[in-house]
């Protein structure tokens, strides 16, 4: 207890400025923030170094070997190129809300990441996974990637469940709009720091994300009735608050190993340390994620009806 309370009194913000300077960087570790200007931002973003070991380029190799199988279950569809039977896809685990909700069959909240409707969506989800998450990873690491994609799943599945239950949703764009809720995210926790390190960073990441949100919104006179715009939506919510828990463990972590977390000075975390006296405020992005996934299965379980809409349509995410 006493070891614990000595380590609280040592993270208090000292009288000067100078002084907390020095206690929180007098262990001498390397800041792991990246660091890096307009053009290296653009570079990392879209040719990244993509390598076997990376958790995105193995959870893509899963979704083509899981999609290659789909194939020969029952068959190829006519409906488009190289199109699974929708019973192979019934079968796998689409999205299917009743059965969620009145089976218990909650794997279906996931399941639908490695499953695609066509050629041309397993590559174009594939595609975009591997450009925007090998960025993330390289800054994120396995572990919060593979914590963010499956999240990212997994709410965006949830939403749909509770905007468009009457759908049978494939696919991982859930997670690849978590991958650049992400992103914005970033933008937000670590705008001044960008700013202060490499003012070019800032405005390649920015640039870059709100143009896949453009690319990607499907939207307008051309839309494509047959996605499922609202697990978009809830994959991109899901991956922002992702991004508010996992810059708050950077925190953490840092304050633990007893030095000012990289996205601020020492003045500014002084000053912020003063503000959020208040534990819980330190855990806000934790708390709202939980809340989402905690509201969301109650809407869905205690409120959407699944049962009204007899004809279910097939959408892809």
């Amino acid at each position: 207890a006493d070891a614990s309370s000595d380590q609280t009194e040592s993270l208090l913000p000292p009288a000067r400025a100078d002084d907390f300077a020095a206690c929180f960087e007098s262990n001498g570790e390397d800041s792991r923030a990246r660091e890096e200007g307009f053009w290296e931002s653009v570079t990392l973003a879209l040719c990244p170094k993509v390598s076997w070991t990376q958790f995105i380029v193995l959870v893509s190799v899963a979704e083509v070997l899981v999609y290659l199988a789909s194939l020969f279950v029952y068959g190829l569809s006519n409906v488009e190129a190289f199109a699974p039977d929708q019973r192979s896809l019934a079968l796998l685990g689409w999205k299917d809300a009743r059965k969620i909700k009145h089976e218990g069959q909650l794997w279906r909240l996931l399941t639908p990441t490695f499953l695609h409707g066509n050629a041309y969506h397993i590559i174009a989800n594939v595609t975009a996974q591997l450009l925007i998450g090998s960025g993330v990873e390289f800054g994120l690491g396995f572990v919060r990637t593979l914590f963010l994609y499956f999240t990212s799943a997994v709410g965006g599945m949830l939403f749909s469940c509770i905007l468009k239950p009457e759908s049978f949703s494939i696919g991982a764009s859930t997670s690849v709009f978590g991958l650049i809720g992400f992103l914005i995210s970033y933008c937000f926790t670590n705008w001044s720091f960008m700013g202060r390190e490499r003012p070019g960073q800032r405005v390649a990441l920015a640039l870059f994300t709100a143009s896949v949100v453009l690319l990607n919104s499907n939207l307008g006179p051309l839309a494509d009735g047959n996605v499922d715009n609202s697990g978009h939506v809830g994959g991109l919510i899901t991956g922002f608050l992702a991004g508010l828990a996992i810059s708050e463990w950077y925190d953490l972590e840092a304050m633990r190993k007893g030095r000012v977390p990289d996205r601020f000075t020492p003045l500014q975390f002084m000053e912020r340390r003063r503000r959020f006296e208040c534990a819980p405020l330190n855990y806000l992005g934790n708390a709202l994620l939980a809340a989402y996934f905690c509201g969301g299965l109650f809407v869905f379980f205690a409120y959407t009806d699944v049962d009204s809409k007899q004809d279910h349509v097939e959408g892809v995410n």
